[in-house]
């Protein structure tokens, strides 16, 4: 943004989503009400919300120009006014259409892929919804989409996670924060298959290595990551660093 005015402000708020005014900041549940939102992503014109706390995301048809613009669609409930993880407010009823504290969004107007952190899974849509509730049409880090469970320790393998958080694609590669093994996974064309195994990995030597270290290979927590070029860049959160990786 431009900025305005004196001293190093950075420019006045245009539009705000999520609350009515500039100047609001409760949390709720509702088309125009957000819960702790993690990430956002173009999908076109459209918006795209992870609405974390409210285990939904939000898609508006085009960017809103007026403060408090409701969203247009949900995923992860079958309405609006729904919020509970999994639909039901459990860990046990996991399903294609449900989520639970969905962290990292990417889309390239055309394919959808969120991180279900609290699900243990990335769940793709080959197309963008359009309407509420739609199931996923890909899993990844999960079995079936029944399935939630976190990878144990020192069983991590190239098809499971533990928390997922940032994920990534640049038209060539898919990448994903595998955050609570300390680990980036890589899959070199995007998935096609449920349960796709990851091509490789960062931050661990191999993929059934999941411990958290500082050094100039190891990670710890890592959160978000982004490729531009061939440039790697993932937030290693648990070292409070970023790292660059300079691809061939």
């Amino acid at each position: 943004p431009t900025t305005t005015g004196t001293g190093t402000g950075t420019g006045t708020i245009d539009v705000v989503v999520g609350q009515t005014d500039k100047t609001t900041a409760a949390f709720g549940c509702g088309a125009a009400i957000l819960n702790n939102p993690e990430a956002a992503a173009m999908a076109g014109s459209k918006l795209v919300v992870t609405d974390s706390n409210n285990h939904r995301v939000l898609i508006w048809n085009s960017i809103p120009t007026v403060d408090g613009t409701p969203a247009d669609l949900v995923l992860g409930q079958a309405n609006v006014t729904s919020c509970l993880r999994n639909r039901d407010g459990t860990t046990t009823s996991t399903a294609a259409n449900t989520l639970s504290y969905p962290a990292g969004v990417w889309s390239d107007g055309i394919r959808l892929v969120v991180a279900d952190s609290n699900n243990n899974r990335v769940l793709i849509w080959n197309s963008i919804p359009t309407a509420h509730g739609t199931p996923a049409d890909l899993v990844l880090g999960q079995p079936n989409f029944t399935s939630a469970a976190a990878s144990v320790a020192g069983q991590s393998t190239a098809t499971n996670m533990d928390y997922p958080y940032g994920v990534y694609f640049n038209s060539t590669q898919l990448i994903v924060a595998d955050s609570n093994n300390s680990r980036v996974l890589v899959w070199n064309s995007f998935p096609t298959s449920n349960t796709q195994a990851a091509d490789s990995v960062l931050g661990q030597a191999a993929f059934n290595n999941d411990g958290a270290s500082t050094s100039s290979i190891k990670m710890r927590y890592p959160s978000g990551v982004f490729l531009s070029g061939k440039q790697l860049f993932v937030g290693d959160r648990g070292n409070n660093r970023y790292l660059i990786f300079n691809g061939q």
